[in-house]
């Protein structure tokens, strides 16, 4: 943007642009007079606001469906000895930990038998 003629501080980062009179990077008060803010925010127009609640309820439905057939075939999996649960290698001073950690995993173990 043409910054001539008014006070800035340019900074160089990884992923930047000129955010001048842009309302989610500054406040009001700090847009320069040739960089003004917006009077009023643009809405969404009409057919992404009606469809995109639609829209994202079918993501989150694929999604959780997703995760619930890969919990089904790790739980079969587990259940005919196609899956091998190693735990980390330990330090001595993690020996009461393991204890906890071998009942958890018979717990976690006991949870994926319930039924999808």
């Amino acid at each position: 943007g043409d910054h001539e003629g008014h006070d800035t501080v340019m900074l160089r980062t990884s992923g930047g642009c000129c955010d001048c009179g842009d309302l989610d990077a500054w406040e009001a008060s700090g847009c320069c007079p040739r960089h003004r803010a917006p009077t009023e925010r643009q809405a969404l127009p009409a057919p992404l606001d009606e469809l995109l609640p639609g829209a994202l309820r079918g993501v989150m439905k694929v999604w959780a469906l997703a995760l619930l057939a890969a919990r089904k075939d790790y739980a079969e999996a587990l259940a005919q000895g196609r899956v091998v649960a190693e735990a980390p290698a330990s330090t001595s001073s993690d020996s009461e930990e393991e204890d906890d950690n071998e009942e958890d995993s018979l717990d976690m173990d006991d949870d994926m038998d319930m039924e999808m």
